[in-house]
């Protein structure tokens, strides 16, 4: 495609903005991701022949003008299809609205035919509306409907109808669909999710119950750092989207991320996100496991003291950083999956090291994932990147050295973000290792399905 000084990395710094404002859940971000990043993907395909074309996206208005114009097109239609998505998803955010107003390029094209490649997108977008997660999961069938977890408040859980099912807390909504539609390509991999649901049947409970119990009182300064960085919190992206932001600033920060390349590389990482989004929720709905919230409150009256002076007894028992956020299932994490996934993509097409300056955040990208570094100086490496001295935790802890989290690999990264999981009491240290392990399956499969469209015909 010709030249063109503006890079498809720029719309997602400017999406993933508007998604840490209206903070959706995890999986919905990830399908989001996905919508925006195939429409980048399959609108090539209006101007170039020889691009595979995927998930039911028509491109019959091929090379729709002459080629000095063709990158500016593929930009505005890009943005036309978010403008839809915007509409759609996101309530007509006004600061993304106006994103893609100042943002349209002067062109010159075919007017039918550019007509013709909007309507195409209308209806991708309309196909795409078919999923199943718009169809919400009914409270009414969980478990313990209508009981909930009160958080200041002493429970007889162990007499719930189901002690070990997941329960809503007080005020809590069921978050995410229960994913028993999705359209082509995509689809539920039942082998994977027999899988997994078979892995869960063996697990000893009771000892995750109380391992997790035991790790809550006994945090260290580190592992308190690491479930804060990764907790994904208020103000912030959700978890899956870490990733996109490391791959959007590790395009920014490179000299050499091609106009194309960055499409693809976003089609191809973000599908397969999708995929395991749906993965996951299956099997989270599927075995409806209570989270540690509910379970390590049936421990009774263990007196507990916190760093801060807090007491109270294992009845009350609360998470290091907050479930309330949480409206699902606990088993697999998806922390652990999405981060596992990711962290196999990453190592195909980077390489296994986070290099330095590989991916330098400005304060934007760091605020996109945390606060904790809030008031020192942008840029952040990510290889070095270091939470500073006298940062106060979520607990009263000062820092009284530095902590660097030592991202030096994807692996690493990928580990660190399932472990915050056990360490934030979120989840059991089983879900986070299944989860890890669903994270390798599904890029060693659906990623497989996938990854065609990476691929040109005749390469």
């Amino acid at each position: 495609m010709s030249s063109f000084d503006s890079e498809p990395y720029s719309i997602f710094i400017a999406f993933l903005e508007t998604l840490k404002a209206k903070e959706p859940s995890g999986v919905k971000c990830a399908r989001l991701a996905f919508l925006l990043s195939s429409l980048m993907y399959n609108i090539l395909g209006f101007f170039n022949e020889v691009f595979v074309q995927s998930d039911n996206f028509s491109t019959e208005g091929v090379l729709i003008s002459e080629p000095y114009y063709e990158m500016k097109i593929h930009w505005n239609l890009v943005l036309y299809g978010l403008s839809l998505i915007n509409e759609q998803y996101l309530q007509s955010d006004k600061a993304l609205a106006d994103y893609i107003k100042n943002n349209i390029q002067f062109v010159i094209v075919n007017p039918e035919k550019y007509e013709n490649a909007k309507i195409a997108i209308q209806n991708y977008l309309f196909y795409r509306y078919k999923d199943g997660w718009n169809t919400p999961f009914s409270p009414t069938l969980l478990p313990n409907y209508p009981e909930t977890i009160k958080i200041d408040e002493i429970q007889d859980i162990a007499h719930f109808p189901n002690p070990k099912g997941f329960t809503l807390i007080e005020g809590q909504n069921v978050g995410g669909g229960s994913w028993k539609s999705v359209v082509e390509p995509f689809k539920i991999d039942p082998t994977i999710v027999q899988h997994f649901e078979s892995m869960y049947q063996v697990l000893n409970f009771n000892a995750e119950i109380q391992q997790t119990f035991n790790k809550s009182l006994n945090l260290t300064t580190s592992e308190k750092v690491i479930a804060e960085f990764w907790e994904g919190t208020e103000n912030h992206v959700a978890p899956p989207l870490f990733w996109v932001v490391f791959l959007t600033y590790l395009f920014k920060s490179s000299e050499t991320s091609e106009y194309e390349t960055q499409c693809r590389y976003y089609n191809y990482f973000c599908s397969g996100l999708f995929a395991t989004s749906i993965t996951v929720w299956t099997v989270k709905f599927d075995i409806m496991q209570a989270r540690p919230i509910q379970t390590i409150r049936t421990i009774k009256g263990v007196p507990i003291t916190y760093h801060n002076g807090k007491q109270t007894i294992s009845d009350l028992w609360n998470s290091y950083v907050s479930t309330v956020p949480l409206g699902f299932p606990d088993y697999v994490s998806g922390h652990s999956t999405f981060s596992s996934y990711a962290s196999f993509i990453f190592r195909e097409l980077f390489g296994d090291e986070i290099f330095e300056n590989e991916v330098l955040l400005d304060e934007q990208g760091m605020m996109l994932l945390t606060d904790m570094l809030e008031g020192t100086s942008a840029p952040y490496d990510l290889r070095t990147l270091t939470v500073p001295k006298g940062t106060v935790l979520s607990d009263g802890t000062v820092l009284q050295e530095p902590e660097p989290l030592n991202l030096l690999t994807w692996a690493h990264a990928a580990n660190q973000c399932s472990l915050s999981r056990f360490y934030g009491g979120i989840h059991y240290l089983t879900s986070c290792k299944m989860g890890t392990t669903m994270g390798k399956y599904m890029y060693e499969n659906t990623n497989l399905e996938m990854g065609f469209t990476l691929i040109k015909k005749g390469t």
